[in-house]
């Protein structure tokens, strides 16, 4: 009686184990069709790259002429990754993923063009999962994928084997959301530790994303609403989520003072007499408005965009600081 009792609830927990993965797996079908789809569209576009040659910006001076990066991965150039400065950079995640390229494919461009490609599908995929993960909303998370991987201003970054930085950068920059969001979910230390590491490994590659634990915040409002800057109801404090954000902070801070370093070593500072500070300013928001400009009309696209050097004309700077302003308003709004 006993025996049979028992192997009745093994038959029930195996049943009841087999429906769960059953259920499991139909819920999983759509992200897995969607992914695959992202991937497809990307390397549709991109596998093109495959066959292309160097960029003659750069491309000489980083990587088919880098004796460093056309030796391939050895001991004493992993410790010059780490030890060196180069053209202004400090990367040496980057640095390592090309000596790896040349190991494993030779000197051809197109490894490392590869390699590009693969990065930013992997990307496209990440932000779909992350997307996906904070919003349970599949057909709008593959969307903006869609958006991330194919708009034409990421052409740069994933063709161009010279912005290995950026594909590399961004890719652990979102290994660290990934994680923060599940932190944010259980309240899981390791979570939060594989943030941090993943975000140090995204300023090993590229020191763009100092500006991460920002973002951070801005997650926690949307779309992980773990708080309301008006409304209490129950959420965490906000005192808290800034606390959570010092050791984000710190590492923002040591790697901004590497990447100033690295760019004055390589002469990439220009000093205060040469471009005042509110030349600098003008060019922050006409900048940021021509960003927005091209996002929704990517035309006149190119590699290299020099600076004008002197004054900007004012209606220039006052349209674009307008419209900045204008936006922000718009994002605060909701807050009142």
């Amino acid at each position: 009686m006993a025996v049979s009792a028992k192997r009745r609830r093994d038959a029930s927990a195996n049943r009841d184990a087999r429906q769960t993965w059953t259920e499991r797996l139909k819920q999983a079908r759509l992200p897995i069709l969607l992914s695959a789809l992202l991937v497809a569209a990307t390397l549709a576009v991109y596998a093109q790259t495959w066959w292309f040659g160097y960029v003659l910006i750069d491309d000489p001076i980083e990587v088919s002429g880098n004796p460093r990066v056309q030796a391939g991965l050895t001991w004493h150039n992993v410790v010059w990754c780490f030890s060196s400065y180069f053209d202004g950079n400090w990367i040496p995640l980057t640095w390592l993923s090309l000596m790896l390229d040349t190991t494993v494919f030779g000197f051809r461009p197109s490894g490392y063009h590869f390699t590009n490609t693969l990065f930013h599908a992997a990307n496209t995929i990440l932000l779909f999962a992350f997307l996906l993960q904070t919003t349970d909303r599949p057909l709008r998370s593959a969307c903006v994928a869609a958006l991330f991987a194919l708009h034409p201003l990421h052409v740069e970054s994933v063709a161009w084997i010279t912005e290995r930085k950026d594909v590399l950068s961004v890719f652990f920059g979102l290994l660290a959301l990934l994680p923060y969001a599940r932190y944010a979910r259980t309240g899981s230390l390791w979570s939060y530790a594989a943030g941090v590491l993943g975000f140090i490994a995204s300023l090993l590659s590229k020191q763009t994303l100092v500006t991460l634990p920002c973002l951070l915040l801005l997650l926690d409002y949307w779309p992980l609403g773990r708080f309301h800057p008006l409304v209490d109801t129950g959420r965490i404090p906000l005192a808290r989520l800034l606390a959570e954000k010092v050791p984000f902070l710190a590492v923002s801070a040591v790697f901004s003072v590497i990447a100033i370093l690295a760019q004055g070593h390589g002469h990439g500072i220009k000093a205060f007499d040469t471009l005042p500070l509110t030349v600098r300013v003008e060019n922050a928001f006409v900048v940021y408005s021509q960003y927005l400009s091209k996002t929704f009309i990517p035309q006149h696209l190119v590699v290299f965009y020099p600076h004008p050097g002197g004054q900007f004309a004012w209606p220039i700077v006052a349209g674009a600081a307008t419209l900045i302003v204008a936006i922000s308003a718009a994002a605060i709004g909701p807050f009142r």
